[in-house]
């Protein structure tokens, strides 16, 4: 059995006594009574985001790998039991399965597709006990491994605690690169904690995390007719999906629906910024019959081309595909009064949900018109130490301030902010979903504004905090839930955010208003 045992390649010494039969690897040049460590390698290790769109065509997440360590990630999407690869990101594009192949011995040896990595450059692979070489060709052996629906001879290790993962080669007749393969699933990891994935490899690179899951259709119905384009802006409107195998009339029972609306108006995210992407997502599976419903209100009104507004629906797993939408008209708002959505039930919780959003922008805005805010400033330190954490005021403004250190220094961390179960004007709580999830990316020691929306729901607001490619902390606030205008002790709002804030609401204030009249009626 070829078992390399992780933690021993990431620095942290592991002593072996008494005899005992290893097989291939480098695992075969223990000194059994002595102590091995790396200097070579670093693991990742990780689990799926669920609440995070994917489109499979892209990576779904990368690395960036320093010094050899583990490294924590958490790659975009619900896929579960099926193959994830991991290369350099010299490879910036989904390698084609045509281009993968089983590799031989020599593929591991000092000329071969190791040879450009810095980790290894000028070094003789024949002669280190951790090379490529003797980590997975000396001897060499391999085991059947999958990638979509192609099975190769994937060289390999065993990871501890005997999680495998496969090396692969990629060729497209002048690049070569190591495909690095293991499937998601739950596995015991090296620390006793249960991941979905473990991957060993080599230091100082960035890389790349690609899936090949099956693909199938979506057949989508707006109000009856069978189109993806809806016809006014600030509408709810009943949406039906169809989601069948590709070249098949086979529904998918329990197919993972998400719809998602980026960049539109959204309460959680007042304000929007060039070159982000803050997306507001309902989910649901299929029935049997492959069917799934969702009463939707597309939000885009006043955003500009260049702040890339979309809304589409994206079956994750078992298979994939993905169809988008598009609104006729968006520039104006005029509501349709409608007689009836989805059914009785859903009429109902949709008005429900549409009167507590307005609710919450009316609060706000009351707050923009004193001039107030919420104070929601945290400190954080790489090594996970969190400062006294504020509650924040549901339909207020919270302008947070978010400062991390690393070793007493200012440094700039990676925020996501995840409200779960709120309010989202694109996607209102109705019957039969499993989530909603309102998620968006901040940086560190910048001020930015959320508007909570736990208020008549079971809202939970987590901003997670990044630094060096790790998860350094997971701030959840506890949210004041009641809807009050602002106390003189509040902090004060300069005028440019006021300004800013203000003019955000009255788009999202026109809105949801459009959105009422249109449901009035039901």
């Amino acid at each position: 059995m070829r078992n390399l045992l992780l933690s021993l390649l990431l620095v942290l010494p592991l002593s072996f006594a008494g005899s005992s039969v290893t097989e291939g690897g480098n695992v075969s040049y223990i000194d059994l009574g002595g102590v091995e460590t790396t200097q070579y390698w670093a693991g990742i290790v990780g689990w799926m985001d669920p609440l995070s769109p994917a489109e499979p065509q892209q990576e779904i997440s990368n690395q960036t790998v320093g010094p050899v360590r583990i490294y924590t990630n958490y790659p975009n999407g619900t896929y579960y039991d099926e193959s994830m690869i991991v290369v350099r990101d010299s490879l910036d594009f989904r390698p084609e399965l045509s281009d993968i192949q089983s590799p031989v011995a020599q593929d591991f040896n000092s000329t071969g597709m190791f040879s450009s990595f810095g980790a290894f450059s000028g070094l003789n692979f024949s002669s280190f006990s951790d090379s490529p070489l003797n980590t997975f060709a000396d001897p060499y052996f391999s085991l059947p491994c999958q990638i979509g629906s192609v099975t190769y001879s994937c060289a390999y290790v065993y990871l501890e605690n005997h999680s495998f993962m496969g090396v692969l080669k990629f060729d497209n007749g002048t690049h070569q690169e190591p495909v690095f393969v293991t499937n998601i699933t739950s596995v015991l990891g090296y620390n006793g904690t249960y991941f979905d994935f473990q991957y060993m490899v080599p230091k100082e690179e960035d890389y790349y995390f690609y899936v090949y899951p099956d693909e199938c259709n979506i057949t989508v119905w707006i109000d009856g007719v069978q189109t993806k384009t809806f016809p006014k802006t600030a509408v709810p409107y009943d949406v039906e999906f169809l989601v069948t195998y590709e070249n098949s009339s086979t529904p998918i029972d329990s197919a993972t629906v998400q719809v998602v609306e980026e960049n539109g108006r959204n309460l959680l995210f007042p304000v929007l910024y060039q070159q982000k992407t803050y997306s507001g997502i309902g989910v649901m599976e299929t029935d049997s019959s492959g069917n799934a419903v969702f009463a939707l209100s597309p939000t885009r009104y006043n955003v500009p081309d260049s702040y890339n507004y979309s809304a589409y629906v994206v079956v994750t797993s078992p298979s994939y595909c993905r169809a988008n939408f598009s609104i006729a008209t968006y520039d104006s708002l005029s509501p349709t009064y409608r007689s009836s959505l989805v059914n009785p039930t859903y009429g109902s919780q949709v008005k429900s949900s549409v009167q507590n959003m307005n609710q919450l922008a009316t609060t706000a805005s009351t707050w923009i018109y004193e001039s107030k805010y919420r104070n929601a400033s945290v400190s954080v330190t790489t090594g996970g130490a969190v400062g006294p954490m504020p509650t924040l005021k549901a339909g207020a403004p919270n302008i947070f301030n978010i400062s991390v250190t690393h070793m007493g220094n200012p440094v700039t961390a990676n925020l996501t902010v995840q409200e779960t179960d709120g309010h989202i004007i694109f996607v209102p709580l109705q019957p039969d979903k499993i989530l909603y999830n309102d998620t968006g990316p901040f940086e560190s020691n910048q001020s930015f504004v959320l508007i909570p929306t736990h208020y008549n729901n079971d809202a939970n607001l987590t901003v997670f905090v990044e630094y060096g490619g790790t998860n350094v902390a997971n701030l959840t606030f506890t949210v004041d839930t009641l809807l009050e205008p602002p106390t003189p002790a509040e902090a004060d709002m300069d005028p440019a955010t006021n300004a800013l804030i203000a003019s955000a609401l009255q788009n999202i204030n026109q809105v949801l208003s459009n959105v009422g009249k249109s449901i009035s009626t039901v």
